[in-house]
């Protein structure tokens, strides 16, 4: 098979949305890689397997090594390829909390292709961990409006819980992961929106189930653990964050 036939099969595993197709899915890019090492779109999804994997629970040893090395190579073969630029982008300030490198590539990627609604995504999550609750609803809309029957809406949605979390807007940030979760309701970034926004108004029983969801998922989760899927840019966002899982009962 061409590098190309083994990115195709990839990019239909990574569509798939499970445990078991995600692993497939990285494997099956870096067979493509192997066959063409200036692959970059294949370097950039790849990258975006591992952080699914941890965005999701479903590892929780990473190579952060091997995850840099898809970074920087998608980065770096791929300085025309809007697709590994923001997928580089966002996993970068995931495992490494670089928000301004993740940013400039991010706006790299939307320099190219002003019309990618997955770049403008990765922008709304990464603007949000650096603090611009605006800038990044504004780019979640721009993500919506580019594709609005995506499949992974999901994305999309609780990014938007997690930006109006930050920006103090409780009752629109638990709308937004409500809405997540009717499409995706394991999906774990809107759980912690949803306990995080939910305690923060009060909410407590509605809280509290999402956190009994949430701990038949992970039942190893702690408050450290659960800082540690948002770089912050600001301190302020961490201690918001931690007094709405303190407040929701999740053990330190």
């Amino acid at each position: 098979l061409a590098a190309y036939d083994f990115y195709l099969r990839g990019l239909a595993s990574w569509n798939r949305w499970t445990r078991e197709e995600n692993a497939k899915a990285l494997q099956l890019f870096n067979a493509a890689i192997t066959k063409d090492g200036d692959f970059s779109t294949a370097y950039g999804l790849a990258a975006s397997c591992h952080h699914f994997a941890k965005a999701n629970g479903w590892a929780s040893m990473f190579d952060e090594n091997e995850i840099s090395r898809l970074v920087e190579r998608a980065a770096d073969v791929g300085a025309d390829d809007a697709v590994a630029l923001c997928w580089a982008g966002h996993v970068h300030a995931y495992f490494f909390g670089d928000v301004d490198r993740a940013l400039l590539l991010i706006d790299r990627a939307l320099e190219l292709d002003v019309n990618l609604a997955a770049a403008w995504q990765r922008s709304g999550w990464v603007r949000g961990y650096a603090g611009d609750p605006d800038g990044a609803i504004e780019s979640l809309n721009k993500a919506i409006r580019l594709n609005p029957l995506d499949p992974r809406v999901f994305l999309t949605q609780s990014a938007m819980a997690f930006a109006h979390f930050v920006a103090g807007r409780d009752e629109e940030a638990a709308h937004w992961a409500a809405m997540a979760l009717r499409v995706k309701p394991n999906w774990l970034p809107a759980l912690r929106m949803t306990i995080a926004s939910n305690a923060m108004r009060g909410e407590a029983e509605t809280a509290k189930r999402a956190l009994s969801t949430y701990l038949g998922i992970d039942p190893a989760v702690t408050i450290t653990k659960l800082c540690a899927y948002y770089p912050f840019r600001r301190e302020a966002d961490r201690r918001r964050l931690i007094a709405a899982m303190r407040a929701a009962g999740v053990p330190e």
